[in-house]
């Protein structure tokens, strides 16, 4: 059984365009998640992944069975998504890869990656605002379906605050 826990700066990751509703889930859990939509040639995009998870010592993310070759070969670690759904990618790269059970989540802003600052103190434990985009967010409703969900994964989780 695991026992180890996750934090944020453990590991930073690299998600192809596949993958987007992941980087966003990611980002926030509170991982510094490089996600970026293409125009260009698919082998294109996969050599800047490689090249950006080389030089930043990021974790790629992929479905893409020649991406993982690649990845391979050039000294990457990569995780390979089997599953369709998210509970099956999480497990993924939270049971399977990372090993650990049990999380510290740290918000970032899903649509930029920036980290998140409590809006004001007397707010601080419910409001935050994107350091980047200026984006609000609060932990409302929507995080009951992500409890479940990390609860469906078998993560722990304590929500870091401040």
């Amino acid at each position: 059984m695991l026992e180890r826990k996750c934090r944020v700066n453990d590991v930073s990751f690299v998600v192809d365009e596949m993958c987007g509703k992941l980087a966003r889930w990611l980002r926030l859990l509170g991982y510094d998640t490089f996600y970026k939509k293409s125009t260009n040639k698919s082998e294109e995009m996969d050599y800047y992944l490689l090249s950006k998870a080389i030089k930043e010592k990021r974790v790629l993310i992929t479905k893409d069975l020649e991406l993982v070759k690649r990845a391979k070969q050039v000294g990457v670690q990569v995780v390979l998504l089997t599953g369709d759904n998210i509970i099956n990618k999480l497990k993924s790269i939270f049971v399977d890869y990372l090993k650990c059970n049990e999380i510290v989540i740290e918000p970032r802003c899903p649509i930029c990656n920036s980290k998140l600052e409590p809006l004001t103190k007397k707010e601080k434990k419910r409001t935050y605002r994107c350091t980047n985009c200026g984006k609000i967010y609060w932990f409302g409703g929507h995080w009951e379906s992500i409890r479940e969900i990390l609860k469906k994964v078998g993560l722990k989780y304590e929500i870091r605050r401040e």
